[in-house]
């Protein structure tokens, strides 16, 4: 997977996940959500389409992007709406592959080096990259 970023990244000189969908083909929409979600990712008529709730902060949209972004690249014709609802197969391989995804991607190993040696807390490097506690948790793993 991150041989996968590395790439991605080099080739369209950018990790911006809204960036990186538009150069990929994924068509990225904003709108309102209901019941507390936050986004998902569709496969529909061969397009990847990431949709992400309006109501989200700038940070949380570029993390629900990434991670959305993941699924575009590592399950492009996985559409796991469809999976989650009529099906009783566990999609949870898929968000977990997606969230590692999203964490690299806006966690860059060599960005991370950088502060490596300064004794930064969890809650602080989050800060730092503007990624959730959880998102810098698992790039830790």
């Amino acid at each position: 997977m991150k041989d996968i970023i590395r790439k991605i990244v080099k080739k369209y000189g950018t990790s911006d996940p809204f960036e990186l969908a538009d150069c990929l083909g994924a068509i990225t929409i904003t709108a309102p959500l209901k019941d507390g979600t936050r986004g998902f990712y569709d496969y529909y008529k061969r397009n990847g389409i990431i949709c992400i709730d309006e109501n989200l902060t700038d940070e949380e949209a570029r993390m629900v992007c990434a991670h959305e972004l993941g699924h575009f690249i590592l399950h492009r014709k996985v559409n796991s709406v469809l999976l989650k609802n009529t099906t009783f197969l566990n999609t949870n391989r898929y968000e977990i592959e997606a969230n590692r995804f999203a964490a690299h991607l806006l966690i860059p190993t060599e960005h991370l080096m950088e502060y490596a040696g300064y004794g930064y807390t969890i809650d602080q490097l989050a800060c730092i990259f503007k990624v959730s506690r959880e998102f810098m948790e698992l790039r830790f793993r």
